[in-house]
């Protein structure tokens, strides 16, 4: 009988902890760029923030740091969040080169990192290539991306950004408190 109620004292207190905590990627961008805030925005459950190194313009930035949070979401498994980014990224007929870099599946945050390339959109024929890292939370998917107004991404590049995203953390704050 002991054990049962320590089960149910258990059980009470994980949902009412939860309850009362917010789930967030913490992600340490470097503080060489002072990045600022040009987008900060929630709608219908997906929250969007970008940031430009502070020189920089929200119409003409050479390099955009971007965070998409998708409420209420949660997936199977790593390749399931690529076939979802190609659902609704994928443009038909672009040249973009879409190369997945590394995944994990075990656990419970699964998570991938991978680039695209040579994004063109019909609005700007600048080509644009981006490095994602996307990591499950419990209830929330989270994207996080950098990209640059080039055609490739330097190697050096991916090595260094996939070093800060990998090394993000999924952290429990209380509720209306801000990191």
């Amino acid at each position: 009988m002991k054990n049962l109620s320590l089960v149910v004292v258990l059980l009470l207190s994980q949902f009412y902890f939860s309850q009362n905590r917010k789930e967030i990627l913490k992600v340490y961008w470097p503080t060489e760029y002072q990045w600022k805030t040009i987008n900060d925005r929630e709608y219908k459950g997906i929250h969007l923030t970008e940031i430009v190194p502070e020189k920089e313009k929200s119409g003409s930035w050479k390099k955009l740091g971007t965070m998409m949070y998708f409420k209420n979401t949660k997936v199977p498994n790593a390749d399931t969040i690529i076939d979802l980014y190609r659902e609704v990224s994928w443009e038909e007929g672009s040249k973009s080169k879409l190369t997945v870099l590394e995944k994990h599946d075990k656990g419970e945050n699964i998570w991938v990192l991978f680039k695209e390339e040579n994004v063109l959109y019909s609005d700007d024929k600048t080509p644009k290539s981006q490095l994602f890292y996307v990591v499950q939370g419990e209830d929330t998917l989270y994207y996080v991306f950098i990209s640059l107004r080039k055609k490739e991404l330097p190697e050096e590049f991916v090595e260094k950004w996939s070093k800060i995203f990998k090394n993000s953390e999924l952290v429990y704050i209380e509720k209306n408190k801000k990191m």
